[in-house]
């Protein structure tokens, strides 16, 4: 609106008009400026990032130029140098377009994004409690990857072999269900079974088994029990 105004050449309301935003610039300055030098405080005691001190400070050199345009903008306006009012008045919306952006790209810093469908487990950070950059702000269940877990004697696995479609019960649930094994793994030494036999026996190591339901199972839930039908 301000630079149709000047395009009509330079009038009382034009000079009025030029003037008071030169004000708003300026009272915008004052507070990025006021917002940088908090900021650089609480960087240097460690309690704010790198990029929070970058981003106020961008802000506040943002607000240098919008208000150097400004007042540039109304002494011309005073002048009555219609060419060069246009260019300023050109000049401080593009400015004021760069602020609007800067602004958007810090109101998308306040909001995270979870990777993946699922539901919220664990709120770690209560209300009002700073978090330092990285540390982890919840914890997120895939409720569509679901699976069940076994620790199998060797001697035991030839009843579970890989892409095997096995029975399984759950108590809590009161119900069977199928599922395909998909994963098998040693588990180390530290979980072998040792002989108790000097002779005629022998050590038998531990597997960890993973199986996936064959269909959906809203109501499985971790840390459930599940039991396997032989």
């Amino acid at each position: 609106a301000q630079n149709s105004k000047i395009d009509q050449g330079t009038r009382i309301q034009v000079i009025q008009s030029a003037y008071e935003l030169w004000q708003q610039a300026l009272a915008a300055r004052t507070i990025a400026e006021k917002t940088y030098n908090r900021m650089e405080a609480l960087y240097k005691q460690d309690v704010v990032s790198a990029q929070k001190r970058d981003e106020a400070q961008a802000a506040f050199t943002a607000a240098k130029a919008a208000e150097s345009a400004a007042k540039s903008q109304y002494q011309m306006a005073k002048e009555g140098a219609q060419k060069q009012d246009k260019v300023s008045a050109n000049a401080l919306a593009n400015a004021a377009k760069g602020s609007v952006m800067e602004v958007e790209a810090l109101l998308q810093d306040q909001y995270l994004t979870a990777p993946c469908d699922g539901e919220i487990d664990v709120i770690y950070p209560n209300e009002s409690e700073l978090v330092a950059m990285g540390a982890p702000i919840m914890s997120l269940l895939k409720t569509e990857d679901k699976y069940v877990t076994f620790n199998v004697r060797e001697t035991e696995l030839s009843k579970m072999p890989a892409g095997k479609e096995i029975e399984l019960n759950v108590p809590a649930l009161d119900k069977n269900i199928r599922a395909t094994v998909y994963y098998i793994r040693d588990l180390g030494s530290y979980a072998t079974w040792r002989a108790t036999k000097a002779t005629g026996d022998w050590d038998s190591r531990t597997f960890q088994v993973k199986a996936r339901p064959v269909e959906q199972q809203p109501d499985l839930r971790p840390g459930m029990t599940v039991l396997f039908n032989e």
